[in-house]
This record gives C-alpha cells, sequence and structure tokens, in this order.
C-alpha cells in the first residue's frame, strides 16, 4: 500500500514540476484586503494549492482518524466489560436440579399447547 501511495505521489509531484517548467508566465494577483496587484508565476500559484490541498486533506484524513480510535476505544471498553461478566458467567456452578425444573415447565407449557 506504501508503494502505491508513494507511486501516486511521485506521479502528481512529476505532473506538477512539468506544468509549472511549461507555465512561467506570470499572473497579477488581487487581494481584497490590500488593494493592490502582484505578479506571480503561475506555477507558484498551483505549487501553493497543491500544497494548501495536501494539508487540508491531512487534517481530515486525522479528525477521521481521531474519530475511529475514539470509538474503538469505546468498543474496547465494552468489550473488557463483556468478557468479565462473560468469566463470572462461566464460572457459576450448576444447579442440575433448576435445569429440570425448567425443563419440565417449558414441557409442560408445549403440552398445553398441543
Amino acid at each position: 500500500m506504501n508503494l502505491i501511495k508513494s507511486a501516486i505521489i511521485t506521479i502528481i509531484c512529476l505532473v506538477a514540476i512539468a506544468f509549472g517548467l511549461r507555465n512561467n508566465q506570470s499572473v497579477s494577483v488581487n487581494y481584497y484586503f490590500h488593494g493592490e496587484s502582484f505578479d506571480i508565476p503561475l506555477y507558484l500559484i498551483l505549487y501553493i494549492s497543491l500544497i494548501i490541498g495536501f494539508i487540508l486533506g491531512w487534517l481530515w484524513s486525522l479528525c477521521g482518524k481521531m474519530k475511529c480510535r475514539k470509538i474503538i476505544k469505546k468498543f474496547n471498553k465494552e468489550l473488557g466489560q463483556k468478557e468479565q461478566e462473560l468469566a463470572s458467567l462461566r464460572n457459576l456452578p450448576i444447579n442440575e436440579s433448576k435445569v429440570q425444573v425448567k425443563n419440565e415447565e417449558s414441557a409442560g407449557t408445549l403440552a398445553k399447547e398441543v
């Protein structure tokens, strides 16, 4: 899986570099809060956009991982409680007299229904 991720990232970087080499024209950028414009090469705008995209994607992924870890922690806690309950139930002695009485009662109700 890491090999596939590395290959994809390498391809994206190579495409970005090729794009930068082919498009080195200056572009005028206007910001609202400064009121003035300045010229930046087109490839620099692309690189900045890619970096911001990678950072936002990484943060989004990090939030998802943290949410999954929280859910896993909750389920592991519940699993531990259920395992303790199961272990305590397994250690209880079995009273055969109660089992026979319950079987006789269920057989009696079954006979009444028929």
